[in-house]
């Protein structure tokens, strides 16, 4: 079976030969029976590379179907992963007011609760880094392309006594150790 392309030159070969003013009539005869040949043959291919185009149109749309459904699904996976971290956050807060409660202080400030199993502590550690006015921090704290190093600020504010400047601060946080 000739290709495409094969098919397309013998279309434009065989209307240059009917165009000529020498052709005879029973030539032209023969000449339009093979263009109509070859033009059914065309047409068949181009059928058939419609069908192809269209089980590759079907192949895709299954695809961004199921991609749509994966996304879905992860969104509401995502969902259910930030309820179980609020819930774990929440009980985190539960047990840190029972054992700020009944918890015996240590001579360091922690508070500790002993159970059969586990040992609560609360301890104080420093905190997340509070900008206060950005536009006071030194330029030794930001990085080349006036980014801040957040990390460095947050060690430097936190040797100062105060734990605080007048463009960032360092606030104690109450944390629950669970071991």
């Amino acid at each position: 079976m000739p290709s495409t392309v094969e098919l397309i030159q013998a279309l434009i070969e065989t209307h240059e030969q009917l165009s000529l003013d020498d052709c005879p009539d029973e030539y032209k005869n023969v000449l339009i029976e093979q263009e109509k040949l070859i033009t059914n043959e065309i047409m068949n291919k181009s059928d058939s590379i419609h069908w192809f185009l269209t089980q590759i149109d079907i192949e895709e749309n299954k695809l961004n179907s199921t991609i749509e459904i994966h996304q879905r699904e992860l969104e509401k996976l995502k969902k259910k992963r930030l309820t179980i971290d609020r819930s774990k956050d929440k009980m985190k807060e539960l047990i840190m007011t029972v054992v700020d409660k009944i918890g015996v202080n240590q001579e360091n400030g922690n508070k500790i609760l002993k159970t059969d199993n586990k040992k609560y502590t609360i301890y104080e550690t420093d905190g997340p880094l509070e900008l206060i006015d950005e536009n006071k921090i030194p330029d030794r704290y930001f990085k080349t392309e006036r980014k801040l190093n957040r990390s460095l600020l947050r060690n430097d504010v936190k040797k100062t006594i105060k734990k605080e400047e007048e463009y960032a601060k360092v606030s104690k946080i109450k944390r629950l150790k669970i071991s």
